[in-house]
């Protein structure tokens, strides 16, 4: 498994073996310091301290050799690096936090050193980094299908530009999905709150389960004619307050689709002036976005 960047860390937590109760357990609490003390100049020093105290003291060895980390290497000249051989715990969680170093963001500086190496965030040079695997399968936390929509015709010929597109799970491969680019990197940088947390992780669930239904790989699903991510399984406590607002979004996107330009709400479309069903289902998103956090708002 490889990741850049955030996706690091989702390989690093599974292929240490942290129990899924123990890892959205650290992603809450890390996301209401987020929330609550604000992420730009010092979410790489809270994300070290996450790291040291949820990841495993043997966890260089859990992970050496099926965990590639993407970094962004600067000098001489801009490349991607993947490394897979950790030393030590040290040594591993520094290797993650050089993929997540967003430049300046991260830490108030622009690059960091590695190894004795200047590098910054690996999705930089890699998105979607690739193991060194015959088959992959690649996995996007923001939404692509349009996008892909709309450049695949033009860049088919291109075979290494085409296979950077090939993404067999994100956001809005299964099933709509409202928020735009903007929206999310908004919540990239500063969580959403927990009931959006809660949805969004459900969501990547039934997304990884609608994948493997239509690859034919759960012949129990497939039995029982299920698809679309059904039978994945949900985590509760709030997330169907935020499916609601999601459904909202989704209604508000659909009810503007005639418009131009961005609602400055995330859905990433704007209505005509005085049309009362856009007016109708804004107002209806707003008071639910507002019993959310700051970041909701």
């Amino acid at each position: 498994m490889a990741g850049a960047s955030a996706g690091s860390l989702a390989v690093a937590t599974y292929n240490c073996g942290l129990e899924p109760e123990k890892a959205t357990q650290a992603l809450h609490e890390f996301a209401s310091n987020c929330r609550s003390n604000g992420t730009r100049y010092r979410l790489g020093g809270l994300l070290r301290d996450f790291l040291h105290a949820y990841l495993p003291d043997d966890a260089h060895e859990r992970c050496r050799g099926n965990t590639h980390v993407a970094l962004t290497r600067l000098f001489p000249v801009v490349r991607s690096e993947m490394v897979s051989e950790f030393e030590s715990k040290d040594d591993f969680i520094n290797a993650l936090l050089t993929s997540c170093h967003i430049p300046f963001y991260f830490n108030g500086s622009w690059m960091t050193e590695f190894r004795g190496k200047f590098y910054m965030d690996g999705g930089v040079a890699a998105f979607i980094p690739r193991p060194p695997t015959e088959y992959a399968v690649k996995v996007c936390c923001f939404p692509v299908n349009e996008v892909l929509a709309t450049v695949q015709d033009r860049v088919a010929q291109y075979e290494r530009v085409a296979s950077l597109l090939d993404v067999s799970i994100s956001p809005d491969a299964y099933e709509p999905w409202p928020f735009n680019y903007a929206k999310m990197v908004t919540w990239a940088l500063v969580p959403a709150d927990d009931d959006m947390l809660r949805y969004m992780i459900n969501k990547g669930r039934r997304d990884a389960r609608a994948w493997a239904q239509r690859m034919l790989l759960v012949p129990q699903d497939a039995a029982a004619n299920l698809t679309g991510g059904e039978g994945a399984g949900d985590i509760g406590g709030g997330a169907e307050r935020a499916a609601e607002r999601v459904r909202q979004a989704q209604a508000q996107r659909e009810a503007v689709a005639e418009g131009l330009g961005s609602n400055g709400d995330g859905t990433g479309l704007r209505g005509r002036t005085g049309d009362p069903s856009v007016a109708k289902v804004t107002s209806a998103g707003m008071q639910s976005c507002e019993s959310g956090s700051g970041s909701e708002r």
